[in-house]
């Protein structure tokens, strides 16, 4: 078992590069976060640009509008206040453009939401694997961390098989749990445990 978080960050790394087109299983998780009553409640919906061999949630955006849904993505800002993100309202994929660390980012012109804006969303956190208690490996910088610290929010973690630890991942005090963790053969609502 490893319990070093760089070691498993180095797993997870090259086990997702390893699987090759996780297309379908993405499609299948998508569609089982739509029939989820807490998406039919949110009126903004929180994503992330995938990256690295995440899961592409890209499907979200038109998921999200088509449903009269806001859709937002993380801009990470830089300064002072680093490790930080906030997110913006995006409507076409022409609202991006490449950011910090390669990832396509919200341009100036999106509308930065606030903390009472988003306390009807529901965001899909990005991951390298979870465990069935909701916490996730990440890639190190905290973002999402500091993030869903303040969110009041429902977050939403997706996961094939492949991605999920057996075992609790290793934590600290900073790490914050998802509150709903789909993966290929369950709903686990972790807030319920």
């Amino acid at each position: 078992m490893i319990s070093d978080k760089s070691e498993l960050r180095r797993h997870y790394l090259a086990l997702r590069t390893s699987l090759g087109d996780t297309s379908k299983q993405a499609a299948e998780l998508i569609n089982t976060l739509l029939r989820l009553p807490e998406w039919q409640s949110a009126d903004v919906i929180c994503s992330y640009m995938p990256t690295r061999d995440e899961l592409d949630v890209t499907p979200l955006m038109a998921a999200a509008l088509s449903s009269g849904k806001g859709y937002a993505l993380p801009l990470t800002l830089s300064g002072a206040a680093s490790g930080e993100m906030v997110f913006c309202l995006v409507t076409t994929p022409d609202d991006l453009s490449v950011g910090r660390f390669g990832i396509r980012e919200p341009l100036p012109h999106c509308p930065r939401l606030t903390c009472a804006q988003l306390e009807r969303a529901l965001c899909v956190v990005p991951a390298l694997a979870f465990d069935t208690d909701g916490y996730r490996l990440g890639y190190g910088g905290g973002y999402y961390d500091r993030f869903l610290k303040n969110f009041n929010g429902i977050s939403v973690g997706l996961a094939i098989d492949a991605c999920m630890s057996p075992t609790p991942l290793p934590r600290t005090e900073f790490d914050v749990a998802v509150d709903i963790l789909i993966g290929e053969r369950q709903v686990i609502r972790t807030n319920e445990q």
